[in-house]
């Protein structure tokens, strides 16, 4: 991005569009009642007015819209589930505990930070992380002492996607970038980062605040270096390419526009239309509304002389039943392309075959894995370039959960009982044991995985109630053998050799 004194920053189209999408997804997450009148991805009006359709009826399909949030339930499934899994992170240095503890110098636990920016680049197909100072960039700490000295700390700051107006990407790391950020008085400026330096540039706050706003830049401060070794700018982006969102917000308006069009057949076989069919206009004079609508008058044609007669007019039932049908085939759809299908309630009773289920979850895993180690790619990025500018030494990649496809804890058990209690080597029995305990990791201390160890290290494996096989004890006689080498078991099976 050219940035030059005295001339209004000219922003991409890439960007502008980009603001717009990101503008609908969160939209539809919201799910406000203000959902029908905006716009949708593409500019458009979620709610458009057809061609042949009346003004009033317009009106009323837009005053009675209501948006229901299937956006939101589905980042919620997804989101929820890594949040409760627990990340693993190894606690040394006093530093990175308090960090822990408050990561952005406004008392916000790591894992709820974390957690937070996560589910917005779900819901708005990214989200970026910097790393700053809770002290003006232009105060100069040397030393630790000089950081207590002034109350200095390295901290994150969650930076919106529109607040990203130019970024450039090698490797999937960010190495340059321009953003537009707001300082604790409200004042709005443009803040360069790259791998060598940050630096401040002041805006015409008067070009801000008009109703098409402009970023006019008046002065340049001088660029302030940095220690972190890399650019401090972290991208989140659990689903390259595209927000887990999108397609959901696209299902979601065309629900909301069905659902609109239903109701309003609903009114309209409601609120009945009576005809009197051979009466002149003017021998209804004085008879007012009929029922709950109105009356209107179909003269007789030329030359009849036909006795009036009662008539009703209503919408056709066959017209709702077909909203209907459509309403409900996208529900299914946004489920279907979701990965959610079975928990749709229009299809719960449905049967599922045991592959179908398979590889459905198969799918759900996979982007729950995407989701949760886009978190743990984020955080340990950030957390490296903290260490390197001497917030507190590096104490690790922290891990977040990698499978979500771990049975229940009961489930678990048994199957270690039947490897330890079946006829297998030792060896065998033990390491599944094993995996049992680190599966459960992240609930056990180390101090309690040794004890653990030790314990399983020192207890016999019980053989009792397994039958040994032949020859494994040579004091026992061997089985009966017959001239066609068919041997007789003591459970009167027979077997050949």
């Amino acid at each position: 991005m050219d940035i030059k004194i005295g001339k209004k920053v000219k922003l991409s189209q890439e960007y502008i569009e980009s603001v717009r999408e990101r503008s609908f997804w969160q939209a539809a997450y919201d799910s406000k009642h203000t959902f029908a009148g905006g716009y949708d991805a593409g500019g458009l009006p979620i709610l458009p007015k057809y061609e042949k359709e009346r003004d009033p009826d317009y009106i009323f399909r837009k005053a009675t819209s209501i948006s229901r949030p299937f956006t939101r339930a589905v980042i919620g499934a997804y989101h929820n589930r890594v949040a409760r899994a627990p990340i693993v992170r190894q606690v040394g240095d006093p530093r990175y505990q308090a960090f822990i503890e408050d990561c952005d110098g406004l008392g916000t636990p790591l894992t709820a930070f974390m957690h937070t920016a996560l589910r917005k680049s779900q819901i708005r197909g990214q989200e970026f992380i910097l790393c700053d100072s809770t002290v003006d960039p232009s105060v100069q700490v040397v030393t630790a002492a000089d950081e207590a000295a002034i109350g200095a700390r390295l901290v994150l700051v969650a930076i919106d996607a529109d607040s990203v107006l130019e970024y450039r990407l090698y490797r999937g790391v960010v190495q340059n970038a321009v953003l537009l950020m707001e300082d604790v008085n409200g004042k709005k400026f443009l803040l360069v980062v790259n791998t060598q330096f940050t630096q401040r540039i002041e805006l015409n706050q008067k070009e801000i605040q008009k109703s098409a706003p402009e970023l006019l830049p008046t002065e340049a401060k001088a660029p302030v270096p940095h220690k972190y070794g890399a650019c401090p700018l972290v991208k989140l982006e659990p689903l390259e390419g595209y927000s887990q969102s999108g397609a959901v917000a696209e299902s979601q308006k065309r629900i909301c526009g069905l659902e609109s069009m239903e109701f309003l057949e609903y009114a309209h076989a409601t609120f009945t239309t009576w005809a009197f069919m051979g009466a002149d206009p003017e021998q209804l004079k004085g008879i007012g509304e009929v029922g709950a609508g109105i009356a209107i008058a179909v003269p007789p044609g030329p030359g009849t002389n036909n006795v009036p007669e009662l008539a009703k007019m209503g919408a056709d039932p066959a017209q709702s039943e077909s909203l209907r049908k459509a309403y409900e085939k996208e529900v299914k759809e946004l489920y279907r392309g979701a990965g959610l299908s079975p928990g749709n309630p229009t299809d719960s009773g449905t049967p599922e075959s045991g592959i179908a289920k398979s590889f459905r979850m198969d799918e759900i895993n996979a982007i729950l894995a995407a989701i949760s180690m886009c978190g743990g790619d984020a955080e340990n990025r950030t957390v490296r370039l903290l260490s390197k500018a001497g917030a507190f030494k590096f104490p690790g990649k922290a891990r977040w959960p990698e499978d979500f496809n771990t049975p229940s804890l009961i489930q678990e058990l048994e199957a270690v009982l039947r490897v330890w209690e079946s006829n297998l080597p030792d060896t065998l029995r033990r390491d599944a044991a094993r995996r049992f305990m680190a599966s459960r990791r992240p609930l056990i201390s180390p101090e309690e995985t040794k004890k653990l160890e030790a314990e399983l290290q020192s207890v016999p494996v019980n053989r009792a109630a397994v039958e040994d096989e032949p020859g494994d004890d040579p004091d026992k006689p061997a089985p009966k053998t017959g001239n066609l080498g068919i041997r007789s078991f003591s459970d009167g099976s027979q077997h050949q050799d």
